[in-house]
């Protein structure tokens, strides 16, 4: 019966050891994926900034050119 009693306590300290290890583990990979994900968070960042500035400084400068556009079609078509 002891000897029962010991395997069954051997067995149980096994699986515990196991479910630490997996637990570290899988802290592990939560703690990098969270890594990646905070750097292509930053790089999302890092490259729609500057497109958006880019943006805003295509569109002050195609305003004057589009509004004149425009508005040489609306006289163009007023007159017809």
């Amino acid at each position: 019966m002891t000897e029962m009693t010991g395997r069954r306590d051997h067995l149980i300290k096994q699986i515990n050891d196991q479910y630490d290890t997996l637990c570290l583990e899988l802290e592990q990979k939560e703690a990098d994926i969270n890594l990646e994900l905070s750097k292509s968070n930053q790089l999302a960042l890092d490259v729609r900034t500057p497109i958006k500035i880019l943006i805003t400084k295509v569109d002050k400068w195609l305003e004057p050119v589009m509004g004149t556009f425009f508005k040489d079609i609306y006289w163009h078509c007023d007159t017809t």
